[in-house]
């Protein structure tokens, strides 16, 4: 949850914040409670992207490769889920 707090969610209820997350970035209406390990990994990108300064907002081109080596397809594929 401090991943979720750390790029701007509001995490009093925690469910709710790793829902909205799954809406926003992986377009997934997964009910699961716990982040799976590419939930995980996706966070810890969207860390690196804040902290270089590039927003959690915004994906870079670091999150498009990412999610492209994840999905094994193209970034512009990737692009459409983001």
């Amino acid at each position: 949850m401090l991943a979720l707090q750390a790029i701007g969610y509001e995490t009093v209820e925690p469910a709710a914040a790793l829902a909205a997350f799954r809406r926003h970035f992986l377009g997934s209406e997964d009910a699961a409670e716990a982040a799976s390990g590419d939930e995980r990994r996706w966070l810890a990108c969207l860390l690196r992207e804040k902290r270089n300064g590039n927003g959690a907002a915004t994906p870079s081109a670091e999150v498009s490769r990412w999610k492209e080596r994840s999905a094994g397809g193209s970034t512009a594929e990737a692009g459409k889920n983001l």
